[in-house]
């Protein structure tokens, strides 16, 4: 085997590693659609139900869908920032805090959800409750248990 013919066989296996490791990785493609929300009672029923759609699919070790119901509890989250416009300061600086951690805790439950790792997965997505909750103390809204997005017949 001359110099040429080694290195074409290297790139054949690294791009066969490249690739099942590629084939090995989450499904990043399945999304929960966050519906127009107009008010901040819409946001934090949304962030609620995503948020319960979390547990539910911890509890069912359908880890590899967590993402999708993590980030969308996070963007409905978001989302209240812009439409809670009268908050006096000092609640509004509590909200901004609450909304921060629940993006860094979205981003958790993908990770430890991607990685199978179901008990960390639970402890975020007891925090993501935690800050859930937090955020409707803040604002003096009781997300409702019965809200679903438009279009959605059944729960998460």
């Amino acid at each position: 085997m001359n110099l040429r013919m080694l290195q074409t066989v290297g790139l054949a296996i690294a791009l066969g590693l490249a690739s099942a490791a590629y084939a090995a990785e989450p499904d990043h493609g399945t999304t929960v659609p966050v519906p127009v929300l107009k008010t901040p009672g819409d946001a934090v029923n949304a962030m609620a139900y995503f948020q319960r759609g979390v547990d539910e699919h911890i509890a069912k070790d359908q880890l590899h869908q967590l993402h999708a119901y993590a980030f969308a509890a996070r963007d409905a989250a978001l989302k209240i920032d812009d439409l809670a416009t009268t908050l006096p300061a000092e609640k509004s600086k509590a909200l901004k805090e609450h909304l921060a951690r629940i993006k860094g805790i979205a981003a958790q439950i993908d990770k430890y959800g991607d990685a199978g790792k179901a008990a960390e997965a639970r402890q975020f997505a007891a925090k993501l409750k935690e800050e859930s909750e937090a955020v409707q103390a803040t604002l003096g809204i009781t997300a409702s248990t019965s809200w679903q997005p438009p279009s959605q017949a059944t729960a998460p």
